[in-house]
């Protein structure tokens, strides 16, 4: 234990060594630690958007009850459902797709979402066909059935398109953040018109 001190070769120099390291650290495998997290990032859009309406929901002190009247008495079951009609809308009439809700019944970080794609089975019209998508910030799994079967590069890119595309559709059910969009987007606009 005396001599746990960390030596440097007598072989190898200074720029070396330098060298080596930077050589190691630049390795796009090595900063690219978490490769799907603009679908994690879309994730947390989604759910701060159910968060805010839901929040909006809440009742009033017991002596206001009296006084104020709610809204419309929104669920976050309610809210899903509605976002899997404007998501289905995404692939055409008869589709549903969805981001179910956070589970945030672990005092452990959880990191892993489902998205939900619903279809007719024209074979069997009584059970459709329903496909789940798993994802964490480096990996994404496509089951049906509870079986894990490998994506293509062809579902990856539907997959990432219909993700990006879904918090744009379900927008109109949150007119709150619908307007904050859109004031960024104006203020985004007008930010480049003034660079060029």
């Amino acid at each position: 234990m005396a001599h746990d001190e960390y030596q440097i070769p007598a072989y190898y120099t200074e720029q070396e060594a330098r060298a080596d390291v930077e050589s190691i650290t630049a390795n796009p495998v090595e900063t690219e630690a978490a490769p799907y997290q603009r679908i994690k990032d879309i994730e947390n859009t989604v759910f701060s958007y159910r968060d805010a309406a839901l929040a909006m929901e809440k009742q009033p002190n017991k002596w206001l009850r009296h006084f104020v009247t709610t809204g419309r008495g929104e669920t976050l079951e309610g809210l899903i459902d509605k976002e899997s009609a404007y998501g289905g809308a995404l692939f055409g009439a008869g589709h549903k797709f969805w981001l179910d809700n956070k589970s945030s019944t672990t005092v452990f970080r959880n990191e892993v979402a489902d998205w939900y794609h619903l279809q007719q089975n024209p074979a069997d019209p009584k059970n459709p066909i329903v496909l789940r998508f798993q994802t964490t910030p480096q990996s994404i799994h496509k089951l049906y059935n509870g079986v894990e079967y490998s994506l293509t590069i062809e579902d990856l890119e539907h997959f990432i398109a219909a993700t990006e595309a879904y918090t744009r559709a379900i927008l109109p059910l949150y007119p709150l953040d619908q307007t904050l969009n859109e004031l960024q987007q104006d203020s985004n606009k007008d930010g480049e018109s003034r660079a060029a």
